[in-house]
């Protein structure tokens, strides 16, 4: 059962554990309007509970304001008004800006679990001032094709508090079965991509004590990436695999037997073993395992 009472209460949460303790019959209050409020109930209220409710709502101390969303200050005029659910945070974003994403990986390699979108980055361009989060769970079938997805999206207010609403939304790959295959090669194309920097820090690590420039680092990794070109797009585009019964290696991706066969004369930092990785597995290895899914 519903109640209605009038007054504009800009902090809605703190009001509510209040009035709730105030009379456990209260279940839950919304804004109806800017000045009215819905009460739900359990079971209908005294008259001297109705009394006491009146006045519990007039004396209560509503003077906290709530800091606003910082995703406010940074979309256009014409996207201010929306509820910040709707908001386009790519597309609806001030010209001159735009969010920059600082993505993390699950278990799942070229799986991305979460993204944190932020304003700009400070003096040592580290991303900083956080405007949105997302975290991404994923179902998948034992082939590692995606049943559906649940995303939840979360809001920071000015002062870096999470804002308490939650979006949270559901994909169903499985309706279309071409939505399963292009989330695959959408997840290879981000580990292939993903995995390029850690490769060059890794090198910068094992060639960097042998005297070899940052310069020549960079050349020796463009041409890893140029020879191997063409597995790494056949592992992007179908993950491709040896299909003749007669190779040994018969049934196993394409990507990683090219990589077992890396000539470690023409690529010597490739059987190194940086510190990032223990000290005891090498580049190969750890790009072995990185496609092996």
């Amino acid at each position: 059962m519903f109640i209605y009472k009038t007054r504009d209460i800009k902090n809605l949460n703190d009001f509510l554990d209040a009035v709730k303790v105030h009379n456990s019959k209260i279940q839950y209050v919304v804004k109806f309007a800017p000045d009215q409020l819905r009460f739900t109930l359990s079971e209908s209220l005294t008259e001297q509970e109705d009394d006491a409710l009146e006045s519990f709502i007039g004396a209560f101390d509503d003077s906290y304001i709530e800091s606003p969303l910082r995703i406010l200050s940074l979309v256009k005029e014409e996207a201010a008004h929306k509820h910040f659910h709707n908001i386009d945070y790519i597309k609806e974003i001030k010209s001159g800006m735009s969010l920059i994403p600082e993505r993390e990986s699950g278990t799942v390699q070229g799986e991305v679990r979460e993204v944190v979108w932020y304003a700009g980055v400070n003096e040592n361009l580290e991303p900083h001032t956080p405007v949105i989060k997302e975290n991404a769970t994923y179902t998948r079938a034992e082939s590692g094709l995606p049943y559906w997805r649940v995303k939840e999206r979360v809001w920071y207010r000015e002062d870096g508090t999470i804002h308490p609403e939650k979006k949270i939304t559901v994909k169903f790959y499985v309706v279309n079965k071409q939505d399963m295959i292009d989330e695959g090669i959408k997840r290879r194309s981000l580990l292939v991509k993903s995995i390029q920097i850690p490769v060059m820090e890794m090198m910068g690590e094992v060639l960097t004590p042998l005297n070899v420039t940052e310069a020549a680092i960079l050349i020796k990794g463009r041409h890893f990436m140029d020879q191997f070109e063409h597995e790494f797009n056949k592992f992007i585009d179908n993950s491709s695999t040896i299909a003749d019964p007669a190779d040994p290696n018969y049934g196993r991706k394409s990507v990683i037997v090219a990589l077992e066969n890396v000539d470690a004369l023409e690529h010597s930092w490739i059987d190194m073993a940086p510190n990032s990785l223990g000290g005891d597995t090498t580049i190969r290895q750890y790009l072995i395992n990185e496609f092996d899914i």
